[in-house]
C-alpha cells in the first residue's frame, strides 16, 4: 500500500559527479589500465549525501596526450601529459612513498 511522502517539502541545492576512487592496474606481464570510480554528490541544506555512480574504465594508450585541468576552477590549463608520462609519476610516486614507508616499518 502506497503511502504520503511525512514533511515533505520542495528543497533546493546541488549536484555534481566526481571520482572518488582512482583505481590503477600494473600488471607484471600486461599493458597497465584502470578505471575511475565516479559518485554523484548532492548538497541540500549543507549536507553532502553521495550516490554510487558507474565506473570509467582507463585503457592505456602511452601516447595519449591528457590536457590539465585546474582541479580547482575546472578550466584548462594549456599543458598537457602523455598517458606514459603519467604512468612515470605515478610509479615515482610509488617508489618516494614505499621507500618512507619501508623506513618507517623495518621488517
Amino acid at each position: 500500500m502506497a503511502t504520503s511522502e511525512y514533511k515533505a517539502t520542495t528543497v533546493e541545492g546541488q549536484k555534481y559527479n566526481r571520482a572518488h576512487t582512482i583505481i590503477f592496474f600494473n600488471p607484471l606481464d600486461g599493458m597497465p589500465s584502470g578505471e575511475f570510480q565516479r559518485e554523484d554528490v548532492i548538497v541540500i541544506d549543507g549536507k553532502k549525501i553521495k550516490v554510487p555512480d558507474k565506473k570509467v574504465p582507463i585503457v592505456f594508450n602511452p601516447a595519449k596526450p591528457i590536457d590539465i585541468i585546474n582541479p580547482e576552477t575546472g578550466e584548462l590549463t594549456g599543458s598537457t601529459v602523455t598517458m606514459a608520462e603519467l604512468f612515470a609519476i605515478l610509479y615515482s610516486l610509488f617508489v618516494q612513498e614505499a621507500t618512507v614507508f619501508d623506513e618507517d616499518n623495518p621488517e
